[in-house]
């Protein structure tokens, strides 16, 4: 359904996929259609959604001919994207057309950084590329709001408490 609106968008620019309805492969597919005048996307991987936004997805964008003008890319919840696979990316999409294409890749991981590709971007960085990779690892599961207090506080502060207070 989407290819035969993105084979009439023939100025469509930006995109944004945020709906947590598609499968990875539907995903992958909508990628392939998109029209080469995308020059914005943004992947908002829902919680309950994509679980698995994997490499494929960057695969798919570096594909010659496909969205050839994309300047800016963001992906919320990349976490299993690897740090190779966006260096693969960024370079093939950088040496591609001779002239640097990308100005602003955005990924926000829900984990630890695995392998540092920023000495790697470097070159491109003095071309104007802008690379925001967040790093932020979930919470420790079983943390509870009380930890770190007393397990036993003086109950002479709950003794102080006025008693017609609401």
């Amino acid at each position: 359904m989407l290819a035969d609106f993105f084979a009439r968008s023939i100025r469509l620019e930006s995109f944004e996929i945020g709906d947590s309805t598609f499968s990875l492969d539907s995903l992958q597919e909508t990628l392939r259609t998109l029209p080469p005048t995308i020059q914005e996307l943004r992947i908002h991987n829902l919680p309950g959604g994509w679980q698995e936004l994997d490499d494929s997805v960057l695969e798919v964008l570096a594909t010659s001919g496909l969205c050839l003008t994309l300047r800016n890319l963001t992906i919320e919840r990349g976490s299993k994207i690897s740090d190779d696979a966006i260096l693969q990316f960024v370079t093939a999409r950088m040496l591609e057309f001779g002239t640097p294409v990308l100005q602003r890749v955005e990924i926000h991981f829900d984990r630890k950084v695995i392998l540092d590709v920023v000495p790697s971007l470097q070159p491109f960085f003095d071309t104007g590329l802008i690379v925001s990779l967040d790093y932020s690892p979930p919470a420790p599961k079983g943390l509870s709001p009380w930890d770190g207090l007393e397990d036993n506080p003086d109950s002479s502060v709950w003794a102080r408490r006025p008693r017609n207070y609401w």
